[in-house]
């Protein structure tokens, strides 16, 4: 037997097992490695949003210190730091937060970016960054700072004089408010919320019986994570304006009637597809025809009897200045027609004095101001409204997919129901409120408050209603998280 050739033999298998071995260790090695920078990454992600969150903060100090007191629409100031340090205007090499602060309209909207970094000052690499936006009303925050819940008003996003009821899963974004003190008068269902604002009830309402919390372990943590439960010092009262009478002076222009083709009103004439503004029996606008409606840097007047806009139709406002449009029985907006798309809703005034509902359907669009004596508003499929509504009517509905972006619906005598993917964005004024349906946000504060239209109503001696709720009494002081909205930069 060859000794040698056993010992030889014998050397493989020990061989192989330090070979497997090492793969093994390099392996584990490598795995450990990943591991530990995978957690280094997850670390810096964390730490790099609470510095954006934090660059929020100082953005909202340096605002309610009167630092942007002299911005305007449009204007941005963008300033860098570090926690523990100074903050300017001036870029450094090591900064770690940076936030610009600008305004859109009425507010003011924050972009916040949060960034850690590895190696030494000047040769850093960036590891990590994280961004957040942050939007809140400037009168708003400006009566924070003037001394907070006491003195200062605060943004209203809904007000359900006698009732509240949601169910399905929808949100309300925003601060709410109702005089109502009766047992079950404000309901929550399951999984909906009020978010981003605080629950207002009657003044001598006891929160545990006005407001009902219905399934599993749910309750104001749960449904009104951001706010709290409170009594407003004095119930609050939103009259209807005067309706004024309509022009009675007016040229009577016969009907107008178009199927295709191109239209204009204008003050050049009658004749062929030109109109004149004036008195209509009826307009039908209809087909693919458009309508083009000539300013000319003036305020216009048409009154109607009846008015509809059917099919593929487009009436366009050309040139500044505003035109008033009074309807006298009924009016229509189905199909896929436009009035005034995209354009300034402040350069329509519509007033409504039928007892028929007013009825938006199908996937119209709408931009323009709505004053309606009495009649229902019904917004129902695709549709998209956009501009002031008040109506002395005792129903809104908005349900299917409509979208109604109002600034302000102000309705104090009806009944509100949003219901399937309906939403509303604006500041919200009825009677009862129900809203049902799936997960979105079904009421919400819009972008900005735009009271021009609502202001220049006839309120008679007292003036407009204060949108703006004033909680004096109330020992808190608002949150701004709370009058505020987080947005994606």
């Amino acid at each position: 037997m060859n000794f040698k050739s056993q010992k030889g033999m014998a050397m493989i298998p020990v061989l192989v097992i330090i070979f497997v071995a090492s793969v093994l260790g390099v392996t584990v090695y490598a795995a450990s490695g990943q591991e530990l920078l995978n957690a280094q990454k997850d670390e810096n992600k964390i730490q790099a949003y609470y510095f954006a969150r934090s660059g929020v903060e100082i953005a909202i100090g340096l605002i309610m210190n009167g630092e942007c007191d002299s911005m305007s629409e449009g204007d941005e100031k963008t300033y860098y730091g570090d926690l523990g340090g100074a903050f300017g205007e001036d870029e450094t090499d090591n900064y770690t937060i940076k936030f610009i602060i600008g305004i859109d309209e009425n507010d003011y909207i924050i972009n916040s970016t949060g960034i850690v970094r590895t190696g030494v000052s000047g040769e850093a690499a960036q590891a990590q960054s994280s961004g957040l936006g942050f939007r809140i009303n400037r009168q708003a925050i400006a009566a924070i700072a003037d001394g907070g819940g006491g003195e200062g008003n605060i943004p209203l996003t809904l007000f359900a004089d006698e009732s509240l009821s949601l169910s399905g899963s929808p949100r309300i974004s925003g601060n709410v408010a109702t005089n109502a003190e009766a047992p079950g008068s404000v309901e929550f269902q399951y999984s909906c919320y009020l978010i981003n604002g605080d629950l207002y009830i009657g003044p001598g309402a006891n929160a545990d019986e006005v407001v009902t919390f219905n399934g599993w372990h749910r309750g104001p943590d749960t449904n009104i994570p951001d706010g709290d439960i409170l009594n407003l010092p004095s119930a609050l009262n939103f009259p209807m304006p005067e309706f004024n009478s309509f022009p009675g002076d007016l040229e009577n222009r016969g009907n107008i009637q178009t199927h295709h083709g191109n239209y204009v009103i204008g003050e050049q004439g009658t004749g062929g597809n030109d109109y004149n503004f004036g008195y209509y029996d009826s307009i039908n606008i209809g087909g693919s025809s458009t309508v083009v409606i000539k300013l000319d840097g003036e305020d216009r007047i048409i009154r109607a009897g009846n008015l509809s806009i059917t099919g593929n139709s487009n009436i366009v406002l050309e040139g500044d200045g505003k035109l008033y449009l009074y309807v006298e029985n009924t009016f229509n907006l189905s199909g896929s027609s436009r009035v005034n798309y995209n354009g300034d809703p402040n350069s329509l005034v519509m007033f409504y004095q039928g007892a028929d509902a007013l009825n938006f359907s199908g996937n119209t669009r709408f931009s323009g101001n709505i004053f309606a004596q009495g009649a229902d508003v019904n917004m129902t499929g695709s549709n998209n409204l956009t501009g002031n509504i008040i109506t002395g009517g005792d129903d809104v509905s908005i349900t299917g997919a409509a979208d109604a972006f109002p600034r302000i619906l102000y309705a104090p005598n009806a009944d509100l129901a949003v219901t399937g993917s309906g939403e509303v964005q604006g500041v919200v004024v009825v009677n009862n409120c129900t809203v049902s349906g799936g997960s979105r946000d079904a009421i919400a504060a819009g972008s900005s408050l735009d009271t021009d239209f609502f202001d220049s109503l006839d309120w008679g001696e007292n003036g407009p209603p204060s949108l703006l709720l004033n909680p004096q009494g109330q020992e808190r002081t608002p949150d701004w998280r709370r009058i505020g909205s987080w947005t994606t930069p």
